[in-house]
């Protein structure tokens, strides 16, 4: 919160491996970000659909979502995800079981020049 609250300004959050992290505490930080083009969530098992769906819904603008090991990211995640962020161009979420050749066809019919990476 005190980077969020200092560095208004910044674009890029990346808070992969932040084990401790909730989804609330998530949206807190990047609701004081109104530049954020870049999102690295990598690795935060906490993490639901349901706040990578609010952010994406407020930050249209997202240019790059690392999502890789979120366990709890779904097909659904990467419906809102095509349908809010004209801008995007990497999607990481290798790691992410929940997401299947539907969620990815899904991104690639809206979004076809995003790089997605889901090994």
């Amino acid at each position: 919160m005190k980077i969020a609250e200092h560095c208004s300004n910044l674009r890029v959050l990346r808070v992969n491996a932040c084990t401790l992290l909730t989804d609330a505490a998530v949206l807190a930080v990047a609701g004081r970000l109104p530049g954020l083009t870049h999102i690295d969530l990598s690795c935060i098992r906490a993490i639901t659909s349901g706040a990578v769906e609010i952010l994406v819904s407020k930050y249209r603008e997202l240019e790059f979502i690392e999502l890789s090991g979120c366990h709890n990211i779904s097909d659904a995640t990467l419906i809102k995800i095509a349908e809010h962020c004209s801008k995007l161009e990497e999607l990481n979420v290798s790691g992410c079981p929940n997401v299947t050749a539907v969620g990815i066809a899904e991104i690639r019919s809206k979004r076809s020049k995003v790089q997605i990476s889901n090994f």
